[in-house]
């Protein structure tokens, strides 16, 4: 969220739910993806023993599957 606006970055992530091999190294993951915004899925999917369900501001969701 901005910190003036309280919106999501533009093209950034409403939601975003993160597995991985420990929950501290999920939520490490979570946090580094939604800063990466758009480009998020694209970089957990290609890590291996990670899956995530992202929600977009339109309400479009994506998932990766290698969790």
């Amino acid at each position: 969220m901005g910190p003036h606006t309280g919106a999501p970055p533009s093209g950034g992530l409403s939601s975003l739910n993160v597995t991985g091999p420990s929950p501290t190294e999920a939520d490490m993951l979570a946090t580094a993806a939604y800063c990466r915004s758009a480009r998020a899925g694209e970089w957990l999917g290609a890590l291996p023993g990670v899956a995530a369900f992202a929600v977009m501001p339109g309400g479009q969701t994506w998932t990766t599957g290698n969790g």
